[in-house]
């Protein structure tokens, strides 16, 4: 296995090979994929982090480009892209592969579909066995949504959950270790070439109940502090502008809108379905290293 990332972990893996390097280094993209079967491109960089546009562009629109292109020239098999339930938009139904139109609602998502668009390019074009996982929210131990970061803080710290509405909202997470099922799939299942997957969790639990189910196999005494979803909405809009949330102004809305993915064709087509509900995905991610399988 070899590994292609602009910083070295922080802990080697003896048996795998460390590459340093930039997806936008196209020459060194090339010499890292030579001699490989299977590509997973996962780099991104998260336009809600408030990172400028064309850096946005330039990695995960320009830099799957190249990393496609790479592959092609090196003689990769097969290519399986990380891509997101963000190219859906703020619809509040469950979304399938095949909805149209599809509607990204920032810089993030917008580059994520050209990402795709280049991965299905490569398969159409030059034989290129392209695969895109749309993922949910992804919740796993050096990976989790930015709007979940400070519920998991107040459950663990017994401080006030601070929520928008009346939690109705439902939440597709997905667990790290789901998703890397899915990968694994995606990497080996013959005859797929071409194809998007929705990859999402087992269950899409209203945000209240996640919330209480965590408070009780937590034993946290963390009260729930209900705000009106239009005053918090203003007041989260608010922060954004002066960049005290990683959240762009516009991004404030995907809060309040319900987000399910239909899994469908990745159980009848991948045969992979989660394992993981929501609320033991969290507790997955933020167990103690001894205490995970």
């Amino acid at each position: 296995m070899r590994v292609f990332d602009l910083r070295a972990p922080a802990v080697p893996e003896p048996r795998v090979e460390f590459v340093q390097g930039d997806v936008r280094d196209i020459g060194r993209l090339t010499a890292a994929m030579r001699g490989a079967d299977v590509v997973f491109h996962l780099a991104q960089v998260v336009g809600r982090e408030r990172m400028p546009p064309e850096i946005v562009h330039g990695v995960n629109g320009g830099g799957t480009a190249n990393a496609v292109r790479a592959a092609r020239e090196a003689g990769v098999l097969r290519f399986v892209l990380r891509s997101s339930a963000d190219v859906y938009g703020d619809a509040t139904v469950v979304a399938r592969e095949d909805a149209e139109p599809l509607r990204p609602t920032d810089q993030f998502a917008a580059a994520k579909l050209e990402g795709e668009a280049h991965c299905m390019r490569a398969h159409r074009e030059a034989g290129l066995e392209s695969v895109v996982l749309r993922l949910s929210w992804v919740v796993g131990t050096r990976e989790t949504d930015a709007w979940l970061r400070p519920m998991l803080w107040a459950l663990r710290h017994r401080r006030p959950i601070v929520t928008g509405g009346d939690g109705r909202r439902r939440v597709h997470l997905t667990a790290m270790s789901d998703c890397v099922a899915a990968f694994a799939r995606a990497a080996t299942v013959p005859g797929i070439g071409g194809e998007v997957f929705n990859v999402a969790g087992v269950d899409t639990p209203a945000l209240a109940d996640l919330i209480e189910h965590l408070r009780c196999r937590l034993g946290s005494s963390s009260p729930v502090w209900r705000v009106p979803e239009a005053s918090a909405a203003r007041v989260l809009r608010g922060l954004a502008r002066v960049r005290l949330i990683p959240l762009l102004p516009e991004q404030v809305q995907l809060l309040y809108a319900d987000r399910v993915l239909d899994t469908t064709k990745a159980r009848t087509r991948l045969g992979w379905s989660a394992r993981l509900s929501a609320v033991d995905a969290v507790l997955e991610a933020i167990a103690p290293p001894g205490a995970r399988e």
